[in-house]
């Protein structure tokens, strides 16, 4: 009997330390998938293992399977904005694919692909690119035709005021009373998703003149930063 019981207790030994090398096995299997991005198969694997193992095993198995469930939803978002041409939406997507695992290189390069639409799909053009200002006081309208969310101006003088509106702004200028051409710098920033920033330059304003220039140009005349 004594003999018997042993025989017993060595089997379920035996047992739980195969249970216990399976569960490793499909659990190292599933890091694999997860890990090159293949998150259907690291579901499967992190299945089987929940299945099979118990204890801490089981548990690290229903976490990680967790993570993988969400990374393959997040992934099936952002492919499906991207050949929808949603390329904010997909990055979007894309990016929480990345956050949780920074070894995923299709996302990365997706992301960079987005990038890429969403610069190319920013669209600018204005009514005139070169003005000529008195040294009197005046005021100039120019018309902007852009498929940006919006538009800020920034970065002007103090003898100029600007007033925005959606698709156009008007500058005016006071008379310059001193010796020197006036140098003025000017900043637009565009909508804060596609993070375009082009920076103008030019002079106004040259005393007992009668031609100085306040250069505006599209985006692609000017090196814009991103």
């Amino acid at each position: 009997m004594k003999n018997n019981m042993k025989q017993i207790i060595v089997l379920v030994m035996i047992l739980a330390s195969t249970v216990s090398v399976l569960a490793q096995s499909t659990l190292e299997a599933g890091d694999n998938c997860f890990d090159t991005g293949d998150y259907v198969c690291a579901k499967m694997k992190y299945q089987e293992t929940m299945d099979t193992a118990t204890g801490r095993d089981k548990q690290i198995a229903e976490i990680k399977y967790s993570r993988a469930k969400s990374c393959n939803n997040w992934l099936t978002d952002a492919n499906r904005a991207f050949n929808n041409e949603n390329y904010q939406v997909a990055k979007e997507n894309y990016q929480f694919v990345l956050n949780e695992n920074k070894k995923d290189s299709y996302a990365q390069t997706q992301i960079e692909k987005c990038d890429t639409a969403i610069r190319a799909a920013i669209r600018l053009s204005i009514s005139k690119e070169n003005t000529t200002f008195s040294p009197l006081a005046g005021n100039e309208t120019i018309h902007v035709t852009t498929n940006a969310e919006s538009y800020s101006i920034s970065q002007i003088p103090s003898w100029c005021t600007v007033q925005k509106h959606s698709d156009y702004f008007v500058i005016s200028y006071t008379a310059n009373t001193g010796i020197t051409a006036r140098k003025a710098e000017i900043t637009r920033l565009f909508s804060t998703t596609s993070r375009i920033s082009c920076r103008y330059t030019g002079s106004c304003g040259i005393p007992h003149a009668a031609r100085s220039s306040l250069e505006y140009a599209s985006i692609g005349n000017y090196k814009c930063t991103w």
